[in-house]
C-alpha cells in the first residue's frame, strides 16, 4: 500500500478521465503487475536420491520444441546466455538464471550467492503484456448478465453483453493501455482481437 501510495498522483495522471475508486484499485494492480518487478527466488541445488531421481527422469524425457530452439539459439549466440529474439531457456535452466549480459532481464543480487536461496531483483524486458481484460464483457462474467438473464431471459442477456461492449473502449482500452504504455511495453488482449469479438457478437445464443 505504501508504494501504491507514493505513485498514487502518477497512476491519477495515466487513469483520467476514470477517477472512480474501482478505477485506481484496478488501476495500481495493473500498473504494477506491467511493470515487470520483483524478486526471483533461486532455489538451490536438490541432493540425495529424490534428486538423482528426478535427474533421471529429466534425461529420459523426450526433449522439448522449446528446449531445442533454446539450444541452437544459445550456440548460434556463443555465449550460452539466454537469446535476444525471446526464446525462453527450459525450466531447468532458468532455475539457476537470473543475469544475462544479452539484456533480456535485469536483475541484481539481494544475497550472498546465486542458488544460496537469497532474493533477487528481477525486471522483465518483455516488450507485449498479454491481459485477459475483455472476456468477461464478452462472456457474460459478471453478475449483472446473470440477473439480465434471470429477468429477460436471452434478449435481456444480449442487451446487457451489447451495452458492455459499447463501453469497453471508455472503461478498459484507454486506460489500460496507457497504464502498460507507461513501461514502455504494449497490453494486448483476446477479448479485444477484432476477429473474435466480431465473431463472439454475431453468434445467436442457443434456445
Amino acid at each position: 500500500m505504501a508504494e501504491v501510495a507514493a505513485v498514487r498522483p502518477r497512476l491519477l495522471r495515466l487513469l483520467a478521465p476514470a477517477d472512480t475508486v474501482m478505477d485506481l484499485n484496478i488501476g495500481a494492480a495493473l500498473w504494477l503487475a506491467a511493470r515487470g518487478e520483483g524478486a526471483l527466488h533461486v532455489m538451490a541445488p536438490q541432493q540425495g536420491p529424490a534428486a538423482e531421481a528426478a535427474a533421471e527422469a529429466a534425461a529420459g524425457a523426450p526433449a522439448s520444441p522449446a528446449d531445442g530452439r533454446f539450444a541452437a539459439a544459445a550456440a548460434e549466440q556463443g555465449d550460452g546466455e539466454r537469446p535476444q529474439d525471446g526464446v525462453q531457456p527450459p525450466a531447468a535452466a532458468q532455475q539457476y538464471r537470473c543475469s544475462s549480459s544479452s539484456s533480456s532481464s535485469s536483475c541484481s543480487g539481494e544475497g550472498s550467492g546465486a542458488a544460496d536461496g537469497a532474493p533477487k531483483r528481477c525486471r522483465s524486458a518483455a516488450r507485449v503484456v498479454l491481459l485477459g481484460h475483455g472476456a468477461d464483457e464478452l462472456c457474460g462474467g459478471y453478475g449483472r448478465h446473470r440477473t439480465a438473464f434471470r429477468n429477460r431471459s436471452w434478449p435481456g442477456l444480449a442487451e446487457e453483453l451489447q451495452l458492455d461492449m459499447s463501453r469497453l473502449w471508455l472503461r478498459n482500452l484507454g486506460r489500460d493501455d496507457r497504464l502498460v504504455a507507461d513501461h514502455g511495453r504494449c497490453g494486448t488482449a483476446t477479448g479485444r482481437v477484432d476477429a473474435v469479438t466480431g465473431v463472439w457478437l454475431s453468434a445467436a445464443p442457443a434456445g
